[in-house]
């Protein structure tokens, strides 16, 4: 049984988009999630998942906070010891993924940046093009019905590896 650490900011957008998923990776994995809301944990908890709870300031941009943030995901990664980390929403995608490369463990991140993703290519767009580069350098990988082949292939053989 492979264990697979989920990392969001909130419970709540992984019950209302991403519960299917979780509920599929529960059925042959041990899910352990960590969160900063306990909104929805009681539905992942009665499924199988173990719940840890991580504080996390959504809106701080506060660096202490920050570093405080990675230190406390590499700890729970270091005690956990996963085989796989998906990472959802920002402040998990970015320190997540930072500790997930620190411990040398995968990690696959649920998300693409909204002016990235077709729905909303044709709004205005201000920012600089260094989301553009993360994402192209794999920081942020796609997660909806539009990603390319090559991105396919690699999900498709990374979860084919969980079951």
């Amino acid at each position: 049984m492979k264990k697979i650490l989920i990392i969001s900011n909130a419970t709540g957008g992984l019950y209302n988009f991403r519960r299917e998923l979780i509920d599929a990776l529960i059925l042959k994995n041990r899910l352990i999630i960590l969160s900063s809301s306990y909104l929805h944990s009681d539905y992942f908890k009665e499924k199988g998942a173990d719940f840890n709870f991580v504080k996390l300031s959504r809106t701080s941009v506060n660096p202490f906070n920050d570093i405080l943030l990675l230190y406390r995901y590499w700890k729970i990664i270091k005690k956990y010891n996963p085989d796989l980390i998906l990472t959802y929403t920002i402040k998990p995608n970015i320190y997540g993924g930072l500790a997930a490369r620190l411990t040398k463990t995968p990690y696959l991140q649920l998300w693409k940046p909204m002016h990235l993703q077709p729905l909303y290519s044709h709004y205005d767009y201000v920012g600089t093009s260094i989301e553009d580069t993360l994402f192209e350098c794999g920081i942020c990988l796609p997660s909806d019905t539009k990603m390319t082949k090559k991105c396919l292939k690699t999900l498709v053989k990374l979860f084919k590896g969980l079951w």
